[in-house]
């Protein structure tokens, strides 16, 4: 890699994305100005920086990440695996704090936004449906069932939540926790990687994840041998699409979709999202 201070030159549309982002950080008054480091992984060799969005393409990045630390040499295996979950990758809380703020100065720093609501429906059907992990649903799942004991038997017993359950849930949650409290699947996005607090070199849009992502590789990898260099080819499926996303929020009244509202009313505006539409709101 060149020794360069500064890294990253990134091209439309991430000029124009960032700029926008920083113009309705300004515009939003966000005040939160404190970042996570624990969201941080990060490659030396190719001076490059992510900050982690559950359920936005983050065990893909994750994978590519530790690709990049030389950690993989089978290329192919990489680019057809995407559900490869436990991934060891080098995280800010193994160098000391200055080493932290010195890389988060000098190297290219990005992540993957995602629509707030998309990313909920994801993480809802990831946790609670399709996964064969019981943590979630023995954790929160039971929690919600002790809540509400009489009514929840079955949901006691194995954990399962509806949709609806899940967003009481959150909402309950957020009476009692700040959002830079909640449960990373669903913390909003400004909170985890806090864009109006660090000026970042690209913003991935998860919808263009295989195009978008390929343009910052070839940035990163421009020093690499060709042979030694990874794409992501264009068959990363999003599974939860607009039709999903409404299907599930139609299960959930008007009450519980405002709360929802302004829970990720600054993920919509500052990243760029409409907003959730309402019957009488």
């Amino acid at each position: 890699m060149d020794s360069d201070t500064k890294t990253s030159q990134p091209q439309e549309p991430h000029i124009t994305r960032l700029k926008e982002i920083s113009s309705r950080c300004e515009s939003s008054h966000y005040i939160n100005k404190r970042i996570d480091l624990s969201r941080f992984v990060f490659d030396d060799e190719h001076k490059l920086i992510m900050c982690v969005v559950p359920k936005a393409a983050c065990t893909t990045w994750k994978r590519i990440m530790w690709y990049l630390n030389g950690c993989e040499n089978d290329k192919e295996k990489y680019i057809m695996t995407f559900n490869f979950s436990h991934i060891q990758v080098l995280i800010f809380s193994s160098v000391s704090k200055e080493s932290a703020i010195e890389k988060l100065r000098s190297y290219t720093k990005f992540f993957v936004k995602r629509s707030p609501f998309e990313r909920l429906v994801s993480a809802y059907r990831n946790k609670f449906i399709t996964s064969k992990n019981p943590n979630y649903r023995e954790k929160i799942g039971k929690q919600y069932a002790k809540e509400r004991l009489r009514k929840y038997l079955v949901t006691i017993r194995h954990g399962n939540l509806t949709f609806e359950q899940f967003t009481s849930h959150i909402v309950k949650a957020t009476e009692y926790n700040l959002p830079g409290e909640l449960d990373v699947h669903w913390r909003p996005q400004v909170e985890l990687c806090n864009p109006c607090a660090l000026k970042y070199d690209y913003v991935i849009d998860f919808r263009k994840m295989a195009t978008e992502s390929n343009e910052l590789l070839q940035y990163v990898q421009r020093n690499d041998d060709v042979m030694d260099q990874i794409r992501l080819k264009e068959t990363h499926r999003v599974l939860t699409n607009d039709d999903t996303v409404a299907s599930h929020m139609n299960l959930i009244d008007d009450n519980v979709k405002l709360k929802l509202k302004r829970l990720y009313e600054n993920d919509s505006y500052i990243l760029g999202y409409s907003p959730m539409r309402l019957k009488n709101h």
